[in-house]
């Protein structure tokens, strides 16, 4: 009788600690993907932020540009 107690016992701890088992790994496959994603936002923000900063320093040179050749022209 006691055995059958203990074994009943013993196997719904180990349904218990199955599912929490599993439960951790879908929680861990959730952090996974969300560090993918930031990562791949943080990439994406670094690419905007060069695009703008060589966009800005073109639009400078073109400034500078113009600015001489309309003073050449006067």
């Amino acid at each position: 009788m006691i055995q059958l107690i203990i074994s009943l016992v013993s196997f719904v701890a180990g349904f218990f600690v199955n599912k929490k088992a599993s439960e951790s790994e879908g929680l861990k496959q959730q952090v996974k993907q969300y560090e993918e994603q930031i990562k791949l936002q943080k990439e994406i923000d670094k690419r905007t932020i060069d695009n703008h900063l060589i966009d800005h320093d073109t639009a400078i040179l073109q400034f500078k540009k113009n600015r001489a050749n309309n003073k050449s022209s006067k």
